[in-house]
């Protein structure tokens, strides 16, 4: 799927840290932009880097909109992302705009909100609080 290598597999490890809760922002995005604060030194591995990453990368039909060889830390969210079977369901459903500011805050938001049912309730798992999941994540 995409070229591996080792800084790939850091950002990876992040990505996957993170997994669950982006899973659930998901989820709330279609109803309004959500924003996760993620933890700065779990991305500023490299010394050369204190300056912050940045991207934005939107998923159109389940798939990247755009080509994103040379960027690791997009390819390693790109492949948490696709890796993990709700997250690639969801992805199929809506379209999504993803957004790293240099503050390490990842904006979620849904373009299309057409196949999501009004009213509908949250499943089981998505009732679990983003405080409860972020304090796994830390």
């Amino acid at each position: 799927m995409f070229e591996i290598n080792f800084k790939t597999n850091q950002f990876l490890g992040a990505w996957k840290k993170y997994s669950q809760v982006i899973r659930i922002l998901m989820k709330k995005s279609v109803r309004e932009t959500q924003v996760l604060n993620l933890n700065r030194s779990d991305f500023e591995r490299d010394a050369k880097r204190k300056y912050g990453h940045k991207f934005v990368i939107d998923f159109i039909n389940g798939k990247p909109a755009t080509f994103i060889a040379g960027r690791e830390i997009v390819q390693s969210f790109t492949q948490a992302l696709l890796s993990d079977e709700v997250t690639r369901d969801l992805l199929l459903k809506h379209n999504y705009t993803f957004a790293l500011t240099t503050k390490y805050q990842l904006e979620i938001k849904t373009s299309n909100t057409a196949l999501e049912e009004p009213g509908a309730e949250p499943a089981e798992e998505d009732k679990n609080t983003e405080k409860d999941l972020i304090l796994e994540v830390v």
